[in-house]
C-alpha cells in the first residue's frame, strides 16, 4: 500500500515521493532511539530515560513528535503543511498530554492549576471550531458549471503550489485544459487568449500576479458553488 501510494505522488509529482519516508522512519524510530539512549552510558539519567521511552508512551511520543519534524523537513522541498496533515496523530498527542495531565493531578499543589488550564483549553477549542468553516468546497459543482463554456485557447489561472487546488484537476481535465500557476504575464503573452479564467478556490481572492497579467481583459462572467469561484475574463473590445 504504501509502494502504491508513492507510486501515486510520483506520477504527480516527483519530490512528494519523498513523503514514503514518514512510515518507514516511525517504524524504526523507537527501536533506533532506544538504541541511542542505551548508548549513553556516561550519563546518569540513561537508565531513567530508557525507562520511560520503553514503557507505555513510547509510541505516542514517537507519533507526537517524529511525523511533526519529518513534515516540516520535507516542506523545505515540497509543500506539505496544511490544516490535515497532522489530523491522524491527533490522538497520540490527547494521549500524551492526558498521561502528563494524570501525572500532574496526583499533587495537590498542581491539580487546581492544572484543571483551570485544561478547562480553558477545551472552552476555547470549542469556540474556535464553532467559529471555524467545516463545510466542504464544492470542486465538483464548480467544475460543472464552468466546463461547457471553457474554450479550447482558454487560460485557466489557478494558485501555485497549493494543496486547495489539487481536487480541481480530477473534474477539469489538465490534459484537455491549459492551467497555469506561475508566470502569468509570459503565459498571456505566449499564447495570446481571447479568454481566461481565474479559480478562486481559497479564501484570498486574485494575487497581484494574476491581475498584472489580465490588464487587457475585463471581467464578463462570475460562476460559483459552495466556497469556491471562477471569474471569466475576455480581452477588451470584445
Amino acid at each position: 500500500m504504501i509502494c502504491l501510494l508513492a507510486y501515486l505522488a510520483y506520477r504527480r509529482r516527483e519530490k512528494m515521493l519523498l513523503t514514503a519516508v514518514i512510515p518507514f522512519l516511525c517504524l524504526v524510530a523507537p527501536s533506533a532511539i532506544r538504541r541511542t539512549i542505551g548508548a549513553l552510558q556516561d550519563f546518569k539519567t540513561r537508565s531513567k530515560w530508557a525507562e520511560r521511552y520503553s514503557g507505555f508512551l513510547a509510541p505516542f511520543i514517537t507519533f507526537t513528535f517524529i511525523p511533526f519534524l519529518l513534515v516540516i523537513a520535507l516542506s523545505i522541498f515540497v509543500p506539505l503543511i496544511e490544516r490535515r496533515t497532522f489530523l491522524i496523530y491527533v490522538p497520540f498527542v490527547l494521549a500524551l498530554i492526558s498521561a502528563g495531565a494524570m501525572k500532574l493531578l496526583r499533587r495537590r499543589a498542581w491539580a487546581g492549576p492544572v484543571l483551570v488550564v485544561l478547562i480553558a483549553l477545551h472552552a476555547g477549542s470549542v469556540s474556535y471550531f464553532q467559529s471555524f468553516p467545516t463545510d466542504t468546497r464544492d470542486y465538483r459543482g464548480l467544475a460543472l458549471r464552468i466546463a461547457p463554456g471553457i474554450e479550447e485557447n482558454d487560460l485557466l489561472f489557478v494558485y501555485n503550489k497549493n494543496w486547495i487546488t489539487t481536487p480541481i484537476f480530477y473534474y477539469l481535465d489538465w490534459k484537455k485544459n491549459h492551467f497555469v500557476a506561475e508566470s502569468f504575464s509570459a503565459e498571456v503573452r505566449r499564447s495570446a487568449p481571447k479568454r481566461v479564467w481565474v479559480l478562486l478556490l481559497g479564501p484570498q481572492g486574485e494575487t497581484r500576479p494574476m491581475r498584472q497579467a489580465l490588464n487587457e481583459f475585463r471581467l464578463q462572467s462570475q460562476f460559483s458553488a459552495r466556497r469556491a469561484r471562477a471569474l471569466l475574463y475576455v480581452r477588451n473590445g470584445r
